[in-house]
């Protein structure tokens, strides 16, 4: 499926199922908030290519209104 002019917001995105995630979404064309609690791992995550990284705690309200403002910025809904 492509995913061009998308944006997508995947927590838990440093390991595991969400990287896979991440890495989908990236080779279909998204461009992609990746959010997660580790720092180190979130790093390398950035990395890829149309990745945003956002570190934080997904229970916090003000790290979801940095996810929107993140999402926001890569060209997501006004």
């Amino acid at each position: 499926m492509k995913r061009e002019n998308r944006v997508a917001v995947v927590t838990g995105a440093a390991g595991g199922l969400g990287l896979e995630i991440v890495r989908e979404l990236v080779r279909s064309g998204a461009k992609v908030v990746a959010a997660d609690l580790d720092e180190e791992r979130l790093k390398r995550v950035a990395e890829l290519e149309g990745v945003s990284a956002v570190q934080g705690d997904i229970t916090s309200q003000s790290h979801r209104a940095e996810l929107v403002e993140a999402s926001l910025g890569l060209g997501g809904p006004d």
